[in-house]
């Protein structure tokens, strides 16, 4: 039986291609493609009267996670076209960051910064289709504006863990049923998720929303180690100084959403 057609999750184009999640020329620094991967998915639930953390699962899949593709952008308007454009225009500040290397980064190069990583999240997130929370509308914004949306807020860390091959990936949906948007849609849908990449000695964690202001994110008050590149806030940032983060930090960084969305609660409850 024919396999049926797929079509872009970016355009909507057919004539889909294999794409890898992280750019295949940080093999070379990254290394070591054999290796497992963990990936961690929640799944969260938020009610105004209660909390629950509806799924957890630590999954080890076989070869590293920079080496993954997936088969869901076609392949001349996009994985050969704005999405390679993108991935060159911004090597040439990803590329160091990932080595550990200090840099003084500016508004333009956070801008691109944060563009090329937010594109990693949204391929990312269909490795966790069933609770993706980044909407069609998100990824045509990237798209078509070269940036991400602004429901989008994006930082970065300097990541001193052990291992400096390491290349994981986090990701948390939280579904918000209560919600009259989410009750006129889908209750079952995820509506708020965030993402944690390392790539070596790079950190970048993404948090996006359906619906803009549904959720206080106030994750830069707990957590050290991680500056802020989207909104951008800073204008020549030195990135290396101002967010080193070991690996309890990261961790505490990718497992965020649930501990603050409980305590939003019992807030709104008072």
């Amino acid at each position: 039986m024919a396999q049926a057609q797929g079509f872009c999750v970016f355009c909507g184009r057919p004539g889909l291609t294999k794409q890898h999640i992280v750019p295949d020329r940080l093999s070379a620094i990254l290394g070591r493609p054999d290796v497992v991967s963990p990936q961690l998915k929640l799944r969260s639930e938020s009610q105004p009267e209660r909390f629950d953390v509806v799924d957890d699962d630590l999954i080890i899949k076989q070869g590293a996670f920079h080496i993954k593709k997936l088969r869901i952008v076609c392949g001349e308007h996009c994985n050969s076209g704005w999405m390679r454009a993108l991935e060159e225009r911004a090597s040439s500040v990803f590329e160091p960051l990932v080595r550990g290397q200090s840099l003084y980064l500016s508004a333009d190069q956070q801008h691109l910064l944060a563009a090329w990583a937010s594109q990693i999240a949204m391929v990312a997130e269909y490795t966790d289709p069933e609770y993706a929370a980044i909407s069609q509308a998100d990824r045509t914004h990237l798209m078509i504006n070269g940036e991400p949306p602004p429901n989008w807020r994006i930082w970065l860390g300097h990541f001193l863990g052990k291992d400096k091959n390491d290349s994981s990936y986090n990701h948390h949906g939280l579904i918000q049923p209560y919600l009259d948007w989410t009750i006129k849609n889908d209750k079952n849908l995820a509506t708020v998720q965030t993402s944690t990449i390392t790539l070596s000695r790079l950190v970048f964690h993404c948090f996006s929303e359906r619906r803009r202001g549904s959720f206080r994110y106030n994750v830069e008050e707990k957590c050290r180690g991680i500056i802020p590149i989207w909104p951008i806030k800073t204008e020549n940032l030195n990135w290396k100084k101002a967010g080193s983060m070991n690996e309890a930090d990261r961790n505490w960084l990718s497992m965020s959403l649930p501990g603050l969305a409980h305590a939003q609660n019992k807030e709104s409850r008072r």
